[in-house]
């Protein structure tokens, strides 16, 4: 089983795009806790995005300015979803994240 450098972080020795690596040992974090969503979220999936305007796919909901602060730490993507807890929490989801991890509430 592998080790982490001193004085490193889990994510500094995680690196490129592939499978993620667990840097404790093994491919896909076997050996930590493993936890399931159970969140409910209100959410839009992202038509386009131009400066910090966020345009919805869903018919009947206007573009929306968000601060810079939130396509800064987020860099919302066309096809992701703008994603909004119970909490009131903005955040960003890759499309393939979001949709393995919800389904719409009707």
């Amino acid at each position: 089983m592998g080790s982490l450098e001193k004085g490193s972080s889990v994510k500094s020795q995680i690196v490129g795009n592939g499978p993620f690596v667990n840097p404790l040992g093994g491919v896909g974090a076997m050996g930590m806790p493993r936890y399931q969503c159970h969140k409910k979220v209100w959410a839009l999936k992202i038509r386009s995005v131009e400066g910090n305007r966020i345009t919805p796919e869903e018919s009947g909901y206007a573009s929306f300015v968000v601060p810079d602060e939130f396509i800064q730490k987020h860099n919302p993507q066309i096809g992701g979803y703008f994603v909004v807890y119970e909490d009131g929490y903005h955040s960003y989801s890759p499309a393939k994240a979001f949709e393995e991890g919800y389904t719409l509430i009707r």
